[in-house]
């Protein structure tokens, strides 16, 4: 008698000890258009970080005078931690309170500011030491923003012994104010320069605006309030017979002070 036997059970396929690769280009010049794209993308966004870094807007800088020295380099002289003025540019520099009034820019190689303040709370302050580019904008970008200020909005005298850099032209200021907002006159001492071509300067507000340097800008000065009083022989800079040196309007003087000028 014939003797049956079972049939062997058929095993189903499997994808073991096979290798897969998901991502196995069939289309070699598809990968080569994405891998342009992710290049692409990368160099976009690279730019874009570049960009919004350069683009950053820098700080407001207050004096407290709370260091051991008067210098501008001193971090512990504003306020704040990390406020250490070499680490940051086109920043305001708002000078307040009455510590350390002989504040000494020591920085290397001159300093870059957007504008320069006094602040209501100010005393008699007296700004020495490395020159001053006015820049009139608080970013590193290409574009420019507006006018440099030096503002005083206290009651006291504010005297510049350093020297003011009428940093003009895109892109950078567009003009070179000071302001007295509350009465307190401006004495600059130091040479007011330019570069870039220079743009106007302007006396703002009530007050006394008193130039006592050897300045040598070429721009014309606007007198649209208060007085503007004249202390030596070049305070409105390098003559130009050609042009008209000073504008006044209804609301300005001139104070020549016996000193023969424009």
């Amino acid at each position: 008698m014939e003797t049956l036997h079972a049939s062997p059970r058929l095993k189903k396929p499997t994808l073991e000890n096979k290798r897969y690769n998901p991502i196995k280009p069939h289309n070699p010049q598809a990968q080569m258009k994405m891998t342009s794209l992710i290049q692409t993308t990368l160099m976009l966004t690279t730019a874009a970080m570049i960009a919004s870094a350069n683009t950053s807007f820098a700080a407001t800088l207050t004096w407290d005078g709370g260091g051991a020295d008067n210098n501008w380099t001193t971090d512990a002289n504003w306020d704040g931690a990390g406020d250490d003025d070499n680490l940051l540019t086109f920043e305001t520099l708002n000078f307040a309170g009455s510590t350390r009034l002989t504040a000494n820019n020591t920085t290397l190689g001159g300093k870059n500011v957007n504008s320069i303040l006094f602040d209501a709370s100010a005393g008699a302050f007296t700004l020495t030491g490395e020159y001053v580019d006015m820049l009139g904008k608080d970013t590193n970008d290409t574009v420019a923003r507006g006018p440099a200020y030096v503002t005083n909005n206290s009651a006291n005298t504010q005297t510049i012994n350093l020297s003011l850099n009428n940093y003009g032209g895109s892109p950078y200021n567009t003009g070179l104010i000071f302001e007295n907002t509350a009465g307190g006159n401006i004495v600059v001492n130091g040479i007011i320069t330019e570069q870039g071509g220079g743009s106007t300067i302007s006396k703002n507000g009530g007050g006394t605006l008193e130039l006592n340097g050897n300045n040598t800008f070429t721009t014309n000065v606007v007198v649209n309030a208060g007085t503007l009083k004249i202390g030596n022989a070049n305070a409105l800079g390098a003559q130009d017979p050609a042009a008209t040196k000073v504008t006044v309007a209804s609301g300005g003087t001139v104070d020549f002070n016996g000193v023969g000028n424009a």
